[in-house]
């Protein structure tokens, strides 16, 4: 009689193979005696049909000897289709119980939009240097200088509001932004042009020609 686990032998009887086939006597000695077994054991029903066509001819078998035959090909391919049924089971309960098993993915959340950041007190850029700042700063820059160094007056000249812009992030507000290559020029150059035109207007007074910007 053969061994093979209770649920194993239900489904084959379920689908069409009776208790006293032969068949189950050949699985139990080939070790396939579950229904996991079954499932791992064939790759494919292709697998099966090559494995039930060999029973066309007479297969001894375990001890005390026994045999197993079919030599019926309708017989053969009843067989086969029972059988294929049973691994279709066999390998669906297998699967199940594989992904059951594996840990479950958190679920993608929603990226939290990023807020803007509020505008404080602090992030507000001063337009020029607040009381007694600059001058401490130039007290400073002596003191660490020493007579060795000049503190560049003339190259910062109307670039204020950038450099006092560049202090309020590095001491205040901490909200660094990128200085641009073109800003303190910019600030200059609009000196420049206030400067130059002021001058052409006290020209044009005297009746003196405008010189050419530089």
């Amino acid at each position: 009689m053969a061994n093979l686990h209770t649920d194993f032998k239900l489904v084959l009887t379920d689908n069409g193979i009776p208790d006293d086939s032969p068949i189950l006597e050949y699985l139990d000695w080939a070790g396939i005696r579950t229904k996991n077994s079954l499932a791992m054991f064939f790759a494919s029903d292709d697998k099966i049909t090559e494995w039930i066509e060999k029973f066309e001819n007479k297969i001894t078998f375990g001890a005390p000897e026994k045999e197993i035959h079919f030599p019926l090909e309708e017989r053969r391919k009843g067989l086969l289709a029972c059988l294929i049924a049973t691994w279709n089971v066999c390998r669906d309960d297998f699967t199940a119980a594989r992904q059951a098993k594996l840990p479950i993915a958190p679920s993608p959340t929603a990226t939290p939009a990023a807020s803007m950041p509020s505008t404080s007190t602090d992030d507000k850029v001063p337009k020029t240097w607040p009381k007694g700042v600059y001058q401490q700063l130039l007290t400073d820059y002596k003191a660490s200088a020493g007579n060795t160094k000049t503190f560049p007056e003339k190259t910062l000249l109307r670039a204020e509001k950038v450099v006092v812009r560049m202090w309020h992030e590095h001491t205040v507000s901490k909200n660094y932004q990128a200085v641009g290559l073109g800003d303190n020029y910019h600030q200059q150059n609009l000196y420049r042009h206030w400067i130059r035109e002021q001058h052409c207007q006290e020209r044009k007074i005297r009746q003196d020609p405008c010189p050419e910007p530089r």
